[in-house]
């Protein structure tokens, strides 16, 4: 079950971030200064959440083999309740697409439906925010970063979290500074690059 209709893309980011032109498009990225614009291009080239075109055509033909198995797009769990005796879930759900903006609110029974389950897998991704946390929310009680825009820390050029401190941060926390493509392996790539000048090199 999926709020949207699922989107194939092959990669996390075009491939212009991480192909021969990547250092063009880091160039434009880092010539924005304000944090929060480079937070708004970062969620412009991500886009919404999407599945590789093969892993996508392997999840089809695996429902093909199992007609019993389904997906279902476009759909919103409202509440789930677990039952002790016969160990088992109850999903309510709705469907969006027949559900108007004025009836968004709408939590009726003629507006959901339900069904049983034996297992629920929630493979809804995370929210990356530092205030989230245990340990980066622990630092912070001592130092805070440079500053913050949608939950990422503004790090310092070579991903300190603050100037002087010799604590780095790099993959998603860091994408302020990496850019878009900061949890790919592109990202770790220069991440990895950055943190060897700034402890390697004096």
């Amino acid at each position: 079950m999926a709020r949207k209709n699922i989107c194939t893309r092959d990669f996390a980011v075009p491939v212009s971030w991480f192909g021969s032109t990547r250092n063009a498009e880091m160039c434009k990225f880092l010539q924005t200064e304000d944090p929060a614009e480079r937070l708004k291009l970062i969620q412009d080239v991500r886009g919404p959440a999407t599945v590789p075109r093969l892993v996508l055509e392997e999840f089809r033909a695996d429902l093909r083999r199992h007609p019993s198995a389904n997906v279902m797009e476009r759909h919103e769990v409202s509440e789930v309740d677990w039952d002790a005796k016969t160990r088992k879930w109850t999903v309510v759900y709705r469907n969006l697409d027949s559900t108007s903006s004025t009836e968004v609110e709408d939590e009726s029974p003629s507006a959901t439906s339900n069904f049983e389950v034996d297992y629920i897998l929630l493979a809804t991704g995370a929210e990356i925010s530092w205030k989230s946390h245990p340990l980066l929310r622990k630092i912070a009680g001592h130092t805070k970063p440079g500053g913050t825009a949608g939950g990422l820390p503004v790090l310092t050029a070579d991903l300190r979290w603050q100037e002087g401190l010799n604590l780095f941060i790099t993959g998603g926390y860091a994408a302020l500074q990496l850019g878009p493509a900061a949890a790919t392996l592109a990202g770790a790539r220069r991440g990895a690059s950055l943190l060897r000048d700034a402890i390697l090199i004096p």
